[in-house]
């Protein structure tokens, strides 16, 4: 089962075409775009941002996305230029939990106007649940269009505001 439909469930219905192939297809995915990115302009948002090793900022930067679905998960490698953020996407009783190296994240999905937004809830460090003042929160957006679809996420975090923000378009070759 992958998470995306069965967190959804009747709302998967609702989703953009292109949103319902980007999270419903047994394939693996493959797909391309630019994004602009831009980081957090505080020391200590600098100092994170490296640490989380995020991508580099900059206009019109290169995404490769690939997604492999097997039956526990979902694999999610995000390749930028000189960085890929290696995720996995499973269902948790909190909704959609997804891993990177020592952190993680559970996230709230919801469908709005065939729009699929989501939010963090909570924060993992080494496994271990964090209090929400030591949390960085995602907040993402995908909105589908022909041919591709859009997304917009951004990562903020309390007392330091901005991290990370990128935004731009995705399509399937």
């Amino acid at each position: 089962m992958f998470p995306y439909r069965h967190l959804l469930a009747d709302g998967f219905a609702r989703l953009h075409p292109a949103l319902q192939q980007l999270h419903g297809s047994s394939a693996t995915l493959t797909a391309t775009g630019q994004v602009d990115i831009q980081h957090g302009a505080t020391v200590p948002a600098k100092c994170i941002a490296r640490l989380m090793r995020l991508p580099a900022g900059g206009r019109e930067v290169p995404l490769c996305l690939k997604v492999k679905r097997s039956p526990g998960g979902e694999h999610w490698s995000r390749s930028f230029p000189q960085r890929e953020l290696v995720s996995r996407q499973t269902r948790c009783r909190h909704g959609l939990h997804e891993s990177f190296r020592m952190m993680s994240f559970d996230f709230g999905l919801c469908v709005v106007e065939g729009n699929l937004k989501i939010e963090s809830t909570r924060f993992y460090l080494l496994g271990l649940p964090m209090p929400r003042r030591f949390a960085p929160h995602v907040s993402a957006v995908e909105w589908g269009e022909n041919g591709g679809w859009r997304v917009h996420v951004e990562i903020q975090m309390a007392g330091i505001g901005l991290l990370l923000r990128y935004s731009g378009r995705m399509s399937l070759p």
